[in-house]
């Protein structure tokens, strides 16, 4: 006779527990396509001697953008613009602050970039 209300209570709880389960599936999978939802990564974010996205731009006297480590790299090889080929020494590099704090937002909200 006791048999009979263990049963339904084991059931009750396995099917909450099926609940549970399913609704962290959805959760998961809700949240998984966000993330990895993926959209072209702009033109303006995109160093042009890595072809990464950079993550702190400078500006060369000539108004062109680069990954600081990039343009670092070829001024020891190359001490010139990679543009225009007039000479260029690191002491003429400026932080792009604007370029640096739109390129952070947007790694921010597409993380999947980072690794791009």
């Amino acid at each position: 006779m006791d048999a009979e209300p263990d049963e339904v209570e084991k059931a009750s709880i396995r099917d909450e527990g099926q609940g549970k389960v399913d609704l962290l599936h959805d959760v998961f999978e809700r949240s998984r396509s966000r993330s990895e939802q993926r959209c072209p990564v702009p033109e303006w974010a995109i160093d042009d001697i890595s072809f990464g996205v950079m993550v702190d731009p400078v500006i060369t006297k000539t108004g062109k953008s680069y990954e600081r480590a990039s343009i670092m790299e070829h001024l020891r090889r190359h001490p010139s613009d990679p543009l225009t080929r007039e000479p260029l020494v690191a002491s003429e590099l400026r932080p792009n602050l604007g370029l640096r704090q739109a390129c952070d937002e947007f790694l921010e909200n597409n993380g999947w970039a980072v690794d791009w």
